[in-house]
């Protein structure tokens, strides 16, 4: 673990956005999702970089994809849901998915957010 300190450590000053974080050289992408440390370590590296990726869909749609799995005990998933609802509103397909997710998972959301989609639907 004294590694992924260092990583993190220097990972604030780093230029890289999500893609070098899932990809080499740590290669995120090969770990498994159902483990609950993976998800927290790949989730506390995105989380360093959000600012950095606040504009890329495909940052906030990984994002969304491990925020789910804690969605009932972590609004997260709320605000990258929100950001990939908003950056994808000119992509009718995917933007028609998110309707569909959202639906699906009415009642996890908070009333804030709620409103939000359902004024922007």
């Amino acid at each position: 673990m004294p590694n992924y300190t260092i990583k993190s450590s220097l990972w604030n000053v780093s230029p890289y956005n999500y893609k070098q974080i899932i990809s080499f050289p740590l290669h995120f992408k090969d770990l498994s999702l159902k483990n609950s440390e993976n998800r927290i370590l790949i989730t506390n590296f995105l989380n360093k970089n959000s600012k950095r990726d606040v504009l890329n869909v495909e940052f906030w749609q990984n994002k969304l994809v491990l925020d789910n799995y804690k969605k009932n005990i972590n609004s997260d998933f709320e605000k990258s849901f929100l950001h990939l609802f908003f950056l994808t509103k000119n992509n009718k397909l995917k933007n028609f998915d998110l309707k569909k997710y959202f639906f699906k998972n009415f009642n996890y959301f908070s009333e804030p957010a709620k409103n939000t989609v359902l004024k922007n639907y």
